[in-house]
């Protein structure tokens, strides 16, 4: 035996069913989307002024953007400790540089990178110091590489 399909409770039940999502189940959706604002990277570092290096060695000519303030503690927090291990002074190359455009591009802008290099030109023994530091775990750079101009570029997470 063959059995009729009902097609007025099906048409009701799909109606219902597009009423409710539209009611109650999308708007939980469109709340739940995550929302990337990119530029907002901001450390949790507590308030932090540097021993061994200045704020205008890093940020040169340019004010100290406020929302990226705590990225810099964090940074300097870990030079300082770097070169009080080091013992000698160490020369920042490269520091803050303002975005051009509304997009951020690399980790300078966000206050979360220095290049550095050492006064006394040993920069295989900064650089191999300073792997000695993260596995003892004294510090934890996101990243640090030996650049080809003999620099040292040191990262961290915000």
């Amino acid at each position: 035996m063959q059995k009729k399909i009902d097609y007025k409770n099906a048409l009701f039940q799909a109606f219902v069913g597009v009423l409710c999502y539209f009611l109650f189940i999308r708007k939980d959706a469109v709340l739940t989307k995550p929302k990337l604002i990119v530029g907002d990277v901001m450390a949790d570092g507590y308030e932090y002024h540097a021993k061994y290096f200045k704020d205008s060695e890093y940020f040169e000519k340019y004010q100290i953007p406020q929302q990226y303030e705590r990225n810099w503690w964090v940074l300097s927090r870990m030079l300082d400790k770097i070169r009080e291990k080091w013992g000698s002074p160490i020369v920042i190359t490269k520091g803050y540089e303002p975005p051009l455009k509304v997009v951020i591009e690399n980790d300078f802008q966000l206050c979360l990178a220095v290049q550095i290099y050492p006064k006394n030109s040993d920069y295989l023994g900064l650089y191999n110091l300073i792997k000695s530091m993260q596995s003892l775990g004294q510090i934890t750079p996101s990243q640090f590489i030996l650049m080809d101009s003999k620099q040292i570029k040191l990262s961290v997470n915000g």
